[in-house]
């Protein structure tokens, strides 16, 4: 019992995290918007207005003055937008470091098997082959499928050697016996990463569906971008 209270309290804490964030974006998103609007229609009233008072070479002029001044305008609020979503990205990390340090295990990465699994060495000194939640790569065993050498590489590059720490969902095991886990290095949720950088896609397999959302956004991010495996 006070095990699924403990699970409901980080659950409801991280949905009330994440709204606050969405929040914060789409009000962000308003202002930025409406700043767009107001730069657009300040261009086409001063041209109309040039247009009636001077002749046809000043109002070209001032149009492409004009012109310079809103790609400045809009350069600058794509760089307002970044900010916006990196400062949000940020404290989205944070929130799952916090999240993740509640009921995490640290291990050691001795093996990786390819990009979704590796082997681990716990601090008892035993060994067990973890399967990552909720991301699928492209396969690079016994069968090779296209991109899974470059998902393989760099699981490797990023985990071979490093200490990590492991969050468990409700169901800990596969059939196969492998252990089920949100992988965290330094903070940072590399089964998100693995799908935001295209190595991975999504597999969501109930009810280990906790970090579902955020992946399958990533996700798309990634195919929309063809960033990685989706590049072709």
């Amino acid at each position: 019992m006070n095990k699924e209270k403990f699970e409901f309290n980080i659950n409801v804490k991280t949905i009330l995290g994440y709204l606050g964030l969405k929040a914060i974006k789409t009000f962000v998103s308003f202002v930025l918007g409406f700043l767009f609007i107001s730069i657009i229609f300040s261009v086409i009233f001063k041209a109309g207005m040039l247009q009636a008072f001077f002749g046809k070479d000043d109002v070209k002029q001032k149009q492409t003055v004009a012109q310079k001044a809103y790609d400045a305008n809009l350069k600058e609020i794509n760089q307002q937008e970044q900010e916006v979503e990196d400062t949000i990205n940020a404290r989205k990390s944070e929130q799952e470091t916090l999240n993740a340090s509640d009921t995490a295990v640290s291990a050691s990465v001795i093996y990786v098997i390819d990009g979704d699994t590796i082997i681990i060495k716990l601090d008892d000194g035993s060994e067990e082959k973890v399967r990552f939640i909720g991301v699928d790569c492209p396969e690079d065993t016994t069968k090779k499928e296209y991109f899974g050498d470059k998902a393989t590489a760099y699981t490797r590059h990023r985990l071979l050697g490093k200490t990590i720490k492991m969050e468990y969902d409700i169901d800990h095991t596969d059939k196969y016996g492998r252990t089920l886990a949100y992988v965290f290095i330094d903070g940072e949720l590399f089964n998100k990463t693995l799908v935001s950088k295209g190595y991975a896609e999504t597999m969501e397999i109930e009810p280990n569906t906790k970090y579902s959302f955020d992946l399958s956004f990533e996700c798309s991010k990634a195919k929309s971008r063809k960033i990685g495996m989706w590049e072709k």
